[in-house]
């Protein structure tokens, strides 16, 4: 990004436009000196540099005290849309002079003296600014002979940030006394770093793409700050294959990454039947398998699941946020409604309920074959019933709709929850009214709105570096997936790791992640939820709210 925060247009600021960015970008540019210079206030405000880049992108300019002769026309200078500002022509058309209706004559030498060379100076300066190389990419063979220097990177990001949180660090403003880095990313005396590879494999053009894209998102982040971090040991980059969701697709990416001996380790997928494709491949490859969105190592023998790597807690780990907010909220009859569709979902969730339900109330089975969408009856024995709480046992989200409307047309005002595979925009449309107070227990976090510096600072440095309002889901949690990997490979401590070696230390590593703690269970070879990862929403407005992990939440008032 080119330009200078404060001043710089909507469409410089947004990543994959540059394209469409032209005269109109001047006007906008134009508008905020005029507003500045009307007012003496920078009209998208000060802050960080990722606030001030937020508002121009995404609010209303700060317009107040501009003399009403000026401010319609600094408005439409200021439009988001570039079509809707002014050309320059009629810029020059506005700006005339009303005693004559003609535009100001020239005036020769009106700059004070020496200021045109300090512009040119200064701008010389600016235009010369490090930027970032291409991360995604999928890089060639590197040519024989010495590695031309990488630029650095500067990072939009809180400088408030700590090194230890996530990797976002001030750290442009650090080592440039110590004498060790050469100023092109690389340390003086020591030759080019090593460079390692690892693999994003991920849907980026199928049914699932929303998702790809955040996981591409998230890993690109993680590559380019740790890229940017002068203490680094080696350079991480990253090899993006789209498998569009495909089993085909899938299996050929399996098989390129399997073959480029320079990768590591693989990151990423959206399906349970993609992970189940592929990680035969990997395994057999001793290549390093994470997931990030997928729970189904807890259906794997321990064999299959030596390669493989799920760094989000299993569903049935869910239920603790489901139990203790309906247990909070003082339920006293539970119904818990058996979608036999399910298949093995329903059944743990079922025999886990009747084992150790986790609340003080009577708990109550009703059961829905798994060949009828008549959810009627159910709903009725529960209203009949009284049931204060009501757990959908299943992982349908259209059948869980089907579920909320029966529930709703019979009146019933108690408290609904299920597991977070039933949360998707599907259950949001088909059950509209009523989803709202739903309750879910999930396992991805929402960084903006958790407290850490390291969530603050990665949401900061997300918004900044694509334009969004908040970060996607498991893009957050694609980030720690790679800086996971990443601190695995810093820990074999020697410039030539390997796959088996890697795939070892791995299940050893405890990575302080922005959203949580990375670590497996050495009896299980499962993520240890004892460190994290279970989280509370509650729909409301047609959106479903982050409450926030699990133990965090407020109880709600007894009912």
């Amino acid at each position: 990004m080119i330009g200078s925060p404060g001043y710089l247009s909507p469409e410089q600021a947004r990543t994959g436009t540059g394209g469409g960015i032209g005269p109109a970008s001047d006007v906008f540019s134009l508008g905020c000196v005029l507003a500045y210079a009307a007012t003496g206030r920078r009209p998208f405000g000060t802050g960080t540099v990722a606030a001030i880049v937020f508002r121009t992108v995404h609010e209303e300019p700060d317009l107040d005290g501009i003399p009403p002769g000026l401010l319609a026309l600094i408005r439409s200078c200021l439009a988001k849309d570039p079509a809707a500002r002014p050309t320059a022509a009629g810029l020059g058309a506005a700006l005339t002079d009303p005693r004559t209706g003609a535009p100001p004559a020239p005036a020769d030498g009106w700059l004070p003296t020496g200021l045109p060379a300090l512009i040119a100076e200064r701008s010389a300066r600016a235009l010369d600014l490090p930027v970032p190389e291409p991360t995604l990419a999928v890089a060639p063979e590197p040519p024989a002979g010495p590695r031309p220097p990488r630029r650095r990177l500067l990072v939009l990001g809180s400088a408030a940030a700590v090194t230890g949180a996530g990797g976002l660090a001030a750290w442009i403003s650090r080592g440039a006394a110590d004498g060790n880095d050469g100023g092109d990313g690389s340390r003086t005396g020591r030759g080019p770093l090593p460079r390692h590879v690892i693999g994003v494999q991920t849907d980026l053009s199928g049914p699932h793409a929303a998702g790809g894209r955040a996981q591409q998102r998230g890993a690109t982040l993680a590559a380019e700050v740790f890229n940017a971090r002068r203490d680094r040991p080696f350079d991480l980059e990253l090899k993006v294959v789209d498998d569009a969701g495909d089993r085909a697709k899938a299996l050929a990416a399996a098989a390129a990454f399997a073959a480029d001996r320079r990768v590591l380790a693989v990151a990423g997928l959206t399906t349970r039947a993609i992970a189940d494709a592929v990680r035969p491949r990997y395994l057999e490859h001793s290549l390093p398998l994470l997931a990030v969105s997928i729970s189904a190592a807890g259906r794997l023998p321990p064999p299959e699941r030596r390669g493989y790597f799920e760094l989000r807690i299993q569903d049935m780990l869910l239920i603790p946020a489901i139990t203790q907010y309906l247990h909070t909220a003082g339920v006293k009859r539970l119904s818990v409604v058996e979608d036999l569709a399910g298949g093995e979902d329903t059944w743990e969730i079922v025999r886990q309920m009747r084992v150790n339900p986790g609340v003080s109330a009577v708990v109550t089975v009703h059961t829905v074959a798994a060949d009828s969408d008549d959810f009627g009856p159910a709903a009725a024995r529960i209203t009949a019933g009284r049931a204060d709480g009501m757990l959908y046992a299943g992982n349908s989200p259209a059948r869980a709709a089907r579920l909320a409307r029966a529930l709703a047309d019979r009146g019933y005002e108690g408290l609904c929850a299920a597991l977070g595979p039933v949360l998707e925009p599907e259950f949001l449309a088909r059950a509209g009214r009523a989803a709202e107070g739903w309750i879910f227990g999930t396992a991805h976090a929402d960084p903006a709105r958790l407290t850490s510096v390291a969530a603050k600072a990665f949401t900061a440095a997300y918004r900044a570096r694509w334009g969004a309002a908040e970060p996607d889901p498991y893009a957050a949690e694609m980030y720690d997936a790679v800086n996971f990997a990443a601190q695995g490979i810093r820990e074999l401590a020697t410039a030539t790791p390997g796959r088996p070696s890697l795939l070892v230390r791995l299940r050893e590593v405890r990575h302080d992640g922005v959203v949580r703690t990375l670590g497996f269970r050495k009896e299980t070879g499962l993520l240890d939820e004892r460190l994290g990862g279970v989280h509370t929403r509650r729909v409301e407005n047609g959106r479903a709210r982050f409450l926030g992990p699990y133990r965090d939440v407020e109880p709600p008032s007894p009912r």
